[in-house]
């Protein structure tokens, strides 16, 4: 029987596929499990090869790593319907090259290696001095925003993209509605961050770790991040994040908290 794209529509099968695949694409399967994305299969009777996930402008490709798969991509990523393609760097790469067909090219991508941790994380033996840890409220929206905004100016926005306050607020507000939020303080002010971004299954990301630039070297962000995971892994909950290739000392600081790679990710912007 010929493979074909179509828009999957039994759930049960959809759900298979990605619990089989959850550990490399945890921010798709949390967009598909809150009904906030269109779902293509690339299917062989009743057997998913394929997926591609897409939720406004994200695209989340989920694919077979043979190169058969590119000609059922065209109908589908040539609506260029999407800004952002993420997932595994392989898959990402595929959708790439087919859009290259089309004489269209990232303006920027970032490779990251994509990590997890499934065992209580490796806390700090002392812990920084002066520092309390507590879950952010949404009345600390105000006082979040500068750590919001330089994580984003550092970290999210793509080369050659404006700062836009205005959305960059709406996020924040979005984030303390939506997820789990950790702050760290200083004598009464917040001067570090993390936060989920995704729930899958079994698993969840974090994301937008941040401590102010004055404050580091003093294991805040290693704090931050291992009383977080924990929490979750205590939990039964498996933790998953991806990191910058190029940022050594987040490298460092994931690593000695437990966290391993198991696969290369990548961002691209259209």
């Amino acid at each position: 029987m010929v493979s074909c794209w179509h828009k999957y529509r039994t759930k049960k099968t959809v759900e298979q596929f990605l619990r089989r695949h959850e550990r490399r694409c945890v921010a798709a399967c949390s967009l598909y499990l809150h009904n906030e994305a269109s779902v293509w299969a690339l299917s062989t009777g009743t057997t998913i090869d394929s997926l591609i996930v897409q939720a406004g402008g994200l695209l989340f490709p989920i694919l077979r790593s043979h190169i058969s798969t590119l000609p059922f991509l065209k109908p589908i990523i040539t609506d260029r319907s999407f800004v952002t393609v993420n997932g595994l760097k392989a898959d990402v790469s595929i959708v790439e090259q087919v859009l290259r067909m089309y004489n269209v090219s990232a303006f920027d991508r970032r490779d990251y290696d994509l990590m997890e941790l499934n065992q209580r994380p490796v806390l700090p033996q002392s812990l920084p001095v002066h520092i309390h840890v507590r879950k952010a409220a949404k009345t600390d929206i105000n006082e979040l925003f500068p750590l919001q905004a330089a994580y984003e100016r550092e970290e999210v926005l793509p080369r050659g993209s404006a700062f836009n306050p205005s959305l960059c607020r709406l996020n924040l507000e979005h984030i303390l509605n939506t997820e789990q939020v950790l702050v760290a303080e200083y004598d009464s002010h917040i001067i570090g961050k993390v936060h989920t971004n995704a729930a899958s299954f079994s698993r969840i990301q974090i994301g937008g770790v941040y401590v102010f630039p004055a404050y580091r070297r003093r294991g805040i962000a290693k704090l931050l991040c291992g009383v977080f995971a924990q929490s979750y892994i205590e939990k039964g909950i498996g933790v998953s994040l991806f990191v910058n290739k190029q940022n050594e000392s987040a490298q460092k600081l994931y690593r000695c908290l437990g966290f391993q790679p198991i696969a290369d990710y990548r961002v691209c912007y259209f």
